[in-house]
């Protein structure tokens, strides 16, 4: 669909709310939409300084977008490691496709793919805090 933000959104509503838990949102919902679907707030919330934490930002990419945009990134921070993986690109059923072509014989596929297709390549850490005022 062309569309590069996330279509889930998982929030940990916590604080003066009546069902404190973890929640999925989508991409259009807004902060008083985690606020409602924790049960609302309390009689004695101060919404005037509700803060938003973001542990970590992630667009998790599509399969072929990890040979047209990440494989040499991977790549570059593999071999300054020392991790002794290689890296290509395949064409599978007309869509480039990066695997492990070259591992060391002490890992494993799996373990080898675990390193390549980790978050990490893709992942903004925080965190980072903002406060808002939802009581007016």
């Amino acid at each position: 669909d062309g569309s590069s933000g996330p279509e889930v959104l998982v929030v940990h509503v916590a604080g003066a709310v009546a069902r404190p838990g973890v929640y999925t949102f989508g991409p259009t919902d807004r902060v008083v939409d985690a606020v409602d679907a924790a049960g609302g707030a309390l009689p004695d919330a101060d919404l005037s300084a509700v803060t938003i934490t973001v542990n970590a930002i992630a667009a998790p990419p599509r399969p072929e977008d990890y040979c047209n945009i990440y494989i040499s990134k991977i790549q570059q921070t593999l071999n300054e490691r020392g991790a002794g993986i290689t890296l290509g690109c395949s064409d599978v059923n007309g869509a480039p496709v990066m695997q492990v072509v070259g591992k060391p014989d002490s890992l494993s596929q799996e373990e080898a793919e675990q390193i390549v297709f980790s978050d990490e390549f893709y992942t903004i850490r925080g965190p980072w805090a903002f406060v808002f005022n939802l009581g007016q």
